[in-house]
């Protein structure tokens, strides 16, 4: 006789309830998993932030620190009277950036090559102030140094899971913030070093002028990049349409007049006679101008990604909530289907 032929009506319909009951609570489960692992993959998206938006800071600086000291190693007393206050900015910085990955859960691998940078720029900083180095090579120290610190960054966003965002609004500010407008920045303060440089020493080179060149159709197509980008999000979010629509347009007039000065002034003027501090300084402004759109950006960023933890885990207590109630409801009905079955029959 099998297991079923001994047990009686009450305990076979309970088992059935059981099994009922089973079978419902596994779709349930999966998209209740679903939403663990898409909260776990946001909190750390908002983790990684920290420290990619502070090595920012560190790289604003970082070029800032290569105008001036290329300045003032071709002889600009008015650029080497920036020098230390510009080291100081790049001082809190570099402290910003310990702060947050002292706070984080980065690999040993990022760590150890943040270490290093951070050590190059303290030495190269010494060697400025020392004037240890020729304009030229501290130029090309300091483009080492920056495009080092920009992987540095791309690390972070693939270990932080930031790269593969699957939102809409979240992934194009994403790439506009952490991938656009460093790159951008940097063409500009590669333009900023070149032509304080060239201005101070009153001539462009061939070669100077065709990088240049090569560098104005560079800012053009990043900036370009950029605005699609932000465009992109915006339009899937209308509050980031708000806050940010209104600074790109004043950050895309900065940038069309120092593209317009560099044009006039720089690679096609006959004479270098602008001001070498006065372009470094039209430059300072349009870049600091973009660093400072983005650190809305960057806010508005962070902000829609807190919102979405929120919504999860709002998500998440609604739907352990509802399972709860649901296999309860559940439950008592079957009781009482198996009772008004059984209870006749005793």
């Amino acid at each position: 006789m099998s297991i079923l032929d001994r047990m009686n009506l009450p305990q076979k319909l309970t088992i059935m309830s059981v099994v009922f009951l089973f079978i419902a609570a596994i779709p349930a489960t999966f998209y209740t998993n679903s939403i663990f692992s898409q909260l776990d993959t946001t909190e750390h998206e908002v983790a990684g932030t920290g420290p990619i938006i502070a090595l920012q800071k560190v790289i604003q600086f970082s070029q800032q620190h290569r105008g001036v000291s290329a300045g003032m190693l071709s002889g600009n007393d008015a650029l080497a009277a920036r020098l230390p206050e510009t080291q100081n900015e790049l001082k809190k910085a570099l402290e910003g950036v310990d702060a947050k990955v002292k706070a984080s859960q980065l690999s040993s691998k990022i760590l150890s090559s943040w270490a290093a940078q951070k050590q190059r720029l303290l030495d190269i900083q010494q060697a400025v102030s020392a004037r240890q180095l020729k304009a030229a090579d501290s130029t090309s120290q300091h483009f080492q140094i920056i495009a080092d610190l920009m992987s540095i960054s791309d690390e972070m966003l693939d270990e932080s899971g930031l790269s593969f965002d699957s939102v809409a609004n979240t992934y194009y500010l994403i790439n506009a913030t952490m991938v656009n407008a460093p790159r951008l920045a940097e063409n500009m303060g590669q333009m900023r070093a070149l032509g304080t440089n060239s201005l101070a020493a009153g001539n462009l080179l061939p070669d100077a002028r065709a990088r240049a060149a090569n560098i104005y159709g560079n800012v053009n197509l990043l900036f370009s990049d950029l605005m699609r980008n932000i465009g992109k999000a915006t339009n899937a979010d209308a509050q980031m349409k708000t806050a940010l629509e209104l600074k790109a347009n004043e950050v895309k007039a900065q940038i069309d007049k120092v593209m317009l000065m560099t044009n006039q002034q720089l690679i096609n003027a006959q004479e270098l006679k602008f001001p070498a501090d006065e372009f470094f300084a039209e430059y300072t402004r349009a870049i600091d101008g973009l660093y400072a759109f983005n650190a809305i950006a960057g806010e508005n960023l962070v902000s829609a990604l807190t919102a979405r933890v929120a919504d999860l885990k709002q998500t998440l207590y609604f739907m352990i909530g509802m399972m709860c109630v649901v296999l309860s409801i559940a439950a008592l009905f079957s009781i009482t289907i198996v009772r008004s079955i059984t209870g006749p029959m005793r």
